[in-house]
């Protein structure tokens, strides 16, 4: 006589448990890297606005600015709309300039283009273990 009723035994529930976690196992380190990845446009953005600031402030005094401050910013240090980043100048003279995006938080870890840079001459590149063309999409 089979006295089953509904229900699920012990060793199918462990075996779902076990799949379960290998597929967190798997997912969750990617998706940290996604998160990452889709975090750099938030440099590119800033590094670009920045960039037109120095432009425009080239056209109307024929340097460019010495610093943030001279192109509207309340610091020398910007950071970027989402706050994973911070903008600096990290040099300047009356006919050039270099910006730097340094990563903040929890951007951080992404050691695949860690920090941007992007200078007058329109160089782009990072400091990561990627290319600036792979990090600069």
């Amino acid at each position: 006589m089979n006295t089953r009723t509904g229900g699920f035994s012990l060793i199918e529930l462990l075996v779902v448990m076990a799949i379960a976690g290998i597929l967190l196992v798997i997912a969750v380190p990617a998706y940290e890297q996604y998160l990452l990845s889709a975090h750099r446009t938030d440099a590119i953005k800033t590094l670009l606005e920045v960039s037109n600031g120095e432009a425009e402030y080239y056209t109307d005094h024929n340097v460019y600015a010495g610093n943030l401050t001279s192109l509207g910013y309340a610091t020398d240090s910007v950071t970027s709309e989402n706050g994973y980043y911070a903008v600096t100048a990290t040099s300047s003279t009356p006919q050039t300039f270099t910006l730097m995006a340094t990563p903040e938080g929890g951007q951080t870890r992404d050691t695949h283009c860690g920090s941007f840079t992007l200078n007058s001459f329109g160089q782009k590149s990072v400091t990561g273990t990627d290319t600036a063309t792979q990090c600069w999409q």
